[in-house]
């Protein structure tokens, strides 16, 4: 049997080399040809009043398809969506109060690295008060 997988497996790279034309023309008619819906391998391959039949009727039922895809996406996002936070707090038996600090830096430690921070914070300020020239 791997055999006949390999044997699959060549067949199905030459199909892929092989593939479609560049234009989109060759594509759409190559679409057509290997599609396994039945519409578009009618209208390529039946006379021409049967070919317009065939479009209009694929055309037709790809539009209802895709307005039910339509209503289907339109229903899931009108559904509410619910959500809720509740926030307890359980007695402590021992010990009643704790004192810690919650800041994992040391803000002696840290403390030169925000002094550029604080000189963009200021200077964004200075803009943002400035009064504007028209107001006055």
């Amino acid at each position: 049997s791997s055999m006949n997988l390999k044997k699959y497996f060549v067949r199905a790279l030459h199909r892929l080399q092989k593939g479609p034309g560049y234009t989109y023309k060759e594509l759409l008619v190559w679409y057509c040809d290997n599609t396994n819906t039945h519409g578009p391998k009618r209208i390529i391959k039946e006379g021409p009043k049967k070919k317009l039949i065939w479009f209009f009727l694929t055309l037709l039922f790809a539009s209802l398809v895709f307005w039910q895809w339509g209503i289907l996406i339109n229903t899931y996002l009108s559904y509410n969506v619910t959500s809720s936070l509740s926030i307890g707090f359980k007695t402590m038996k021992f010990p009643a109060v704790t004192v810690c600090n919650a800041n994992p830096f040391k803000y002696s430690q840290v403390k030169h690295l925000l002094e550029d921070l604080d000189r963009l914070i200021e200077a964004a300020l200075e803009r943002i008060l400035q009064p504007t020239p028209g107001n006055s």
